[in-house]
């Protein structure tokens, strides 16, 4: 169970997520140079839960896949302005992570909790 509990005023927001089990949180940007070209990411064994979205900073509708096998397919669509997150995991190994998006220079950020 997720819990999202902001303090602060209106120019500054903090915050504590407590994620069953996960006793710390990362975060981390994958740099996509290339246009349908593949990125991957190891999520480690202890990851509770995990939240991926693509930047968008020059207003251009990119679209991201996200597929858990090498190769793409299948895969989920985040279209422009979404995020893909997933929740109340109990991994038995390392999870990779495999994304690409139709635009090139495209950065995915994503933020994990373990």
């Amino acid at each position: 169970m997720s819990q999202f509990s902001p303090t602060g005023g209106s120019s500054q927001l903090t915050g504590s997520v407590n994620v069953g089990g996960a006793t710390g949180h990362a975060i981390a940007n994958i740099s996509m140079v290339a246009a349908d070209t593949e990125y991957s990411f190891v999520l480690p064994a202890t990851t509770r839960a995990f939240v991926l979205k693509l930047r968008n900073l020059d207003g251009k509708a990119a679209v991201l896949r996200i597929y858990e096998t090498s190769g793409g397919v299948p895969y989920l669509t985040v279209n422009p302005g979404g995020l893909y997150s997933r929740t109340d995991m109990l991994l038995a190994s390392s999870l990779s992570i495999y994304i690409q998006s139709n635009l090139a220079g495209r950065v995915a950020e994503l933020e994990y909790w373990y």
